[in-house]
């Protein structure tokens, strides 16, 4: 049986991004048709997603070769054997290390690396969202808000019978703007929108959930280049951008660019052309993560107005640490 689940787990259901829609600048979110009494807002949770099969003797994680949390693993609720739980499974890091990456690293280990990370960065936090079946009875027709009150019931179990498991259940809020300035304000990456009737829909996107992130701009001088691969075998791949900072320049990012600009700046033997060196590039990303680099760099406009002298690294300063 339990192998005939994993078999079956869905690939996990995935938020819509509603960057498009969202105006910053503007007295209100430009996502007024999410923001009513139809929807619910989570606090999104940065990490490695992860699915909890709860057993009868022991807890077991779908679709990872690892099986040394034993705060998860030995958790067991014997009356609600066979419910699988979705959630975030994070790591604890040092400040400034990437929570993604290092979750996602410390999920999928050996034994013998998984306890050692654990040993010097603390125990990881499992944040439970949502549940597909309780016990051997499939709960993904219900609506979100049934499911939710379902969930909110085991978790509070776990966590009176396992208090230092490190079970948390992901914050839910009211969907207006307050609720996601306030996440954002509080370092965030930001919320998934949830409609309150939707049922859990398997491997296949969803206008049902719906991602709101918050967005910095920053602007960098090219300092350097990557060679293209694929289709840009012989063009310039990506550019490296800088920031000036106290002891020197410094690399932040390493950014795509389209096509059209791809082609300005490719020498004929694929290098970048020496003009290009210094111009400035605004840029979007999520945060800062390992190593001070720019997480989920995107290209926005070429700044022929800006000298690379006013690339500082202060316009990082705020950017949360992911």
């Amino acid at each position: 049986m339990a192998e005939r689940r994993e078999r079956s787990m869905p690939d996990a259901m995935r938020a819509q991004d509603l960057k498009a829609e969202l105006d910053w600048d503007a007295p209100k979110l430009g996502i007024g048709p999410w923001l009513n009494k139809h929807w619910r807002a989570e606090w999104k949770i940065d990490g490695c997603r992860a699915f909890l099969e709860l057993g009868a003797k022991t807890n077991r994680f779908a679709l990872t070769r690892s099986n040394v949390f034993p705060q998860f693993r030995d958790a067991l609720l014997p009356s609600l054997a066979g419910t699988v739980l979705d959630g975030e499974f994070t790591a604890a890091v040092p400040r400034g290390g990437s929570v993604a990456s290092n979750s996602s690293g410390l999920f999928n280990s050996g034994e013998r690396l998984a306890r050692e990370r654990m040993r010097f960065n603390g125990r990881p936090t499992l944040w439970l969202f949502d549940v597909l079946s309780i016990g051997d009875r499939d709960v993904t027709g219900h609506p979100y808000d049934a499911r939710r009150e379902h969930l909110d019931l085991i978790v509070q179990m776990l966590t009176q019978m396992y208090p230092s498991a490190g079970f948390r259940l992901a914050p839910q809020l009211p969907a207006t703007a307050h609720s996601i300035r306030t996440v954002l304000a509080k370092g965030g990456e930001g919320v998934i929108l949830k409609r309150r009737a939707s049922e859990y829909q398997r491997a296949r996107r969803s206008g049902d959930w719906m991602k709101v992130k918050g967005i910095s701009t920053a602007e960098g001088f090219v300092s350097g280049y990557r060679e293209g691969e694929g289709y840009n075998t012989g063009k310039v791949g990506s550019l490296e951008l800088s920031v000036h900072g106290s002891s020197g320049p410094r690399v932040v990012a390493c950014i795509n660019i389209p096509p059209a600009l791809r082609a300005q700046c490719s020498s004929a033997g694929g290098a970048l052309r020496p003009e290009f060196y210094g111009t400035v590039i605004e840029f979007t990303g999520h945060g800062i993560g390992a190593g001070g680099l720019v997480r989920i760099p995107i290209y926005v406009r070429q700044r022929p107005d800006k000298d690379a002298a006013d690339c500082l690294d202060d316009q990082l300063d705020g950017w949360p640490d992911v």
